[in-house]
């Protein structure tokens, strides 16, 4: 089922009505996004971050301070830096 058809259906499930559909679905949407809002990036010895959402970043020259959320999940970015301990 393709995305448009997955939305036409969600509107004829409410009723026709778009709003309702849009409740609908966001409420089947999984409760783990909204029990940790945060996501912690871990840098390694080569200055890569891995991400809680598995993904991998690598900043030239340092992770900025600009970056608030991440682009790959939209959460909050906790940042681990690098340390050999």
């Amino acid at each position: 089922m393709t995305v448009t058809e997955q939305i036409n259906s969600a509107i004829k499930d409410a009723g026709g009505n778009i709003r309702d559909a849009l409740n609908i679905a966001l409420a089947k949407q999984p409760t783990e996004i909204y029990a940790n809002p945060v996501c912690e990036w871990v840098e390694d010895a080569d200055g890569c971050y891995e991400t809680t959402c598995a993904h991998e970043f690598y900043f030239d020259g340092g992770m900025s301070d600009d970056f608030i959320f991440c682009p790959f999940c939209g959460k909050s970015i906790i940042n681990e830096p690098y340390s050999e301990d």
